[in-house]
């Protein structure tokens, strides 16, 4: 028994079996399309840590420029600049966290929320509560004007709008698909000079 011309690997006279045999082991060595193979199987991972890696960095840059923003703009409350400019406290205070926060464009402000307490001491000082039935809520902030001296608790509220909808419990989003950052400065007013005082 010979081999057919369309089993050419089958040595003349081998039976079927061997036939068989032959091409699977042809088979197995043929490694054409291995690599678009192995490609789907890692792209999708490898994508997916892409995009882990730009939110990371993305969320560390929001909070760290949110930091320095409201650090800078609690400095004008400490110095008495806010106090004694006659400017509407909260729309005059989210105006300076956004300045700092130009980047960020015009929706710094509709997403920007403040907060600024009094205390009498340090050991008095308590966070608001920003959470009603589970969700952010900007409802009980208030902003309280403070004199020389006083002991001022600046607290700044970002909503922030995630990139991947794969992080919304790692960064604790609500279910529209926005985190809030969280920034806090407290501090001893300065003995600023009081005008008409």
């Amino acid at each position: 028994m010979s081999a057919s011309p369309a089993d050419p690997g089958a040595p003349d006279g081998a039976p079927d079996g061997d036939r068989i045999r032959t091409a699977r082991r042809r088979g197995l060595a043929d490694d054409r399309g291995a690599t678009a193979v192995e490609f789907s199987l890692v792209a999708l991972p490898f994508v997916f840590l892409l995009f882990s890696i730009v939110e990371v960095c993305v969320a560390n840059a929001v909070s760290a420029s949110l930091d320095n923003a409201t650090s800078n703009a609690a400095r004008l409350i400490m110095t008495g600049q806010m106090q004694t400019s006659g400017a509407a406290a909260t729309t005059a205070f989210k105006t300076q966290v956004c300045n700092n926060l130009n980047w960020l464009g015009s929706t710094c402000t509709d997403n920007l929320s403040v907060s600024v307490q009094t205390f009498n001491a340090f050991s008095n000082v308590a966070q608001p509560n920003v959470t009603v039935n589970g969700a952010f809520s900007d409802q009980n902030l208030a902003f309280s004007g403070s004199a020389p001296g006083s002991i001022v608790m600046v607290n700044t509220y970002l909503k922030w709008k995630l990139l991947t909808p794969y992080f919304l419990t790692g960064f604790n989003a609500s279910a529209d698909g926005t985190t809030v950052f969280e920034s806090t400065v407290a501090f001893r007013n300065e003995p600023y000079a009081v005008v008409g005082g």
